[in-house]
């Protein structure tokens, strides 16, 4: 889980440079980097990727793995129109529209990258 959570930490950053710094769709707190920031990237998005694969359920259907993952987006689009609504998170171009395809898609390339890295340390036991 720490593989893919250091996975998920270096996406998110990746993906901020372009979002936010390039083309400005976007920013924490204040326009550019600032340490305030660093308790969203470091602090809480680690502490929820660890929780999404904590509870995933792993030994579950196809349904059930279709269902966890629907609702963990209900809850990010809801979390991220909290931190819009008190100001941690500042839309400019973005719109929650665009987030509704973006957290899915997230939260798969995270499960597919923690059973990609099980089978990397049981194939090198």
């Amino acid at each position: 889980m720490y593989t893919t959570t250091l996975f998920a930490i270096a996406l998110q950053a990746l993906t901020d440079v372009y979002l936010e710094f390039k083309y400005d769709l976007y920013w924490y707190f204040d326009r550019g980097a600032d340490l305030k920031t660093l308790w969203i990237v470091l602090g809480l998005y680690p502490q929820v990727n660890l929780i999404f694969l904590n509870f995933f359920p792993y030994r579950k259907s196809f349904l059930k793995k279709v269902i966890y993952i629907f609702w963990w987006t209900v809850f990010a689009l809801n979390f991220e129109l909290i931190l819009v609504k008190i100001n941690i998170f500042v839309y400019d171009e973005w719109r929650i529209w665009f987030s509704v395809p973006i957290y899915p898609l997230l939260y798969l390339i995270l499960y597919w990258n923690q059973m990609f890295t099980k089978r990397l340390v049981e194939k090198n036991k």
